[in-house]
């Protein structure tokens, strides 16, 4: 039930930044908005430090794999988003942290 709680923060998350980019913003205010937004959501951060803390290693390790692969997906999101904006390559790390 964590892992659903987790991954559903971290959509309402990511999507309020991706949905916040600016169409021109320097690297200072990007990393700027990505603090605000993650600090903004009140379930997002106490889950990922209970995550990093204690669940991760006290659940199987199908849901661990699951879970690391839909993260994978959700920064992907996030580097394509950025490609134009910050006018740096985009290139899927999926292939290289998680087969």
């Amino acid at each position: 039930m964590f892992w659903v709680l987790y991954n559903q923060s971290l959509i309402r998350w990511s999507e309020a930044f991706i949905s916040s980019l600016g169409d021109s913003m320097s690297d200072l205010e990007y990393a700027e908005l990505f603090y605000t937004i993650a600090m903004a959501d009140d379930d997002y951060n106490p889950r990922q430090a209970r995550l990093a803390q204690s669940i991760e290693h006290n659940v199987s390790l199908q849901s661990c794999v699951e879970s690391k692969r839909f993260f994978i997906n959700r920064v992907d999101l996030f580097a394509k988003a950025r490609v134009l904006l910050l006018g740096q390559p985009w290139r899927s790390q999926q292939r290289f942290l998680v087969p």
